[in-house]
């Protein structure tokens, strides 16, 4: 029975403590009649990257291994940037089978990202 208790608390405590590591970076709150762009400016490194990282460079993918990479901005001249807010904003990145799909916001965030001169830092 001791075990049994033991066991259980081991186990509540690790998943207390997992889900309490987690965290995520959200986008600021946008005020009414203003836009996303407007109230923050989308960077590679801080926005981008882990939104790519989420949906595109893993194995298999982009990873710079198997497809062209786009795991850092130096890996991204000004074309391949703009290649990349086309593909994601007309949807065919990440393709409809990837499991891992980018959210309607991260695929609005990119679009400033865009709009903000694709800055990197």
């Amino acid at each position: 029975m001791k075990k049994t208790t033991y066991l259980v608390a081991t186990l509540l405590l690790t998943v207390v403590w997992a889900l309490s590591s987690c965290t995520a970076e959200k986008l600021p709150e946008v005020a009414e009649n203003t836009t996303l762009c407007d109230s923050v400016t989308i960077t590679f490194d801080t926005h981008v990257k882990p939104m790519l990282d989420k949906g595109c460079n893993y194995s298999g993918c982009h990873d710079g291994n198997n497809q062209l990479g786009i795991e850092t901005y130096g890996s991204m001249d000004a074309a391949r940037r703009e290649r990349v807010h086309e593909r994601i904003q007309d949807g065919s990145m990440p393709p409809s089978y990837v499991s891992l799909q980018l959210t309607s916001a991260e695929r609005d965030s990119i679009d400033c990202w865009k709009k903000g001169g694709f800055p990197e830092n």
